[in-house]
């Protein structure tokens, strides 16, 4: 999908993960070694699924 449409696969990645590990920061700079804060990826099977899909289609060429 990548090589076929990489502005769509960027797209789609940065939907489904919108944050990565070293994204969002400390609380505390005297100690970096941990982060509360929300998990950045969906939690929704279904969106994962039409990710999926249009992933699929990209390749396919659809």
């Amino acid at each position: 999908a990548q090589a076929k449409n990489p502005a769509k696969v960027q797209q789609i990645l940065n939907t489904m993960v919108p944050k990565v590990l070293w994204e969002p920061g400390v609380d505390n700079p005297a100690d970096p070694s941990y982060l509360r804060s929300p998990i950045g990826w969906n939690l929704d099977p279904e969106a994962w699924e039409a990710a999926r899909k249009q992933l699929a289609d990209i390749i396919e060429g659809l």
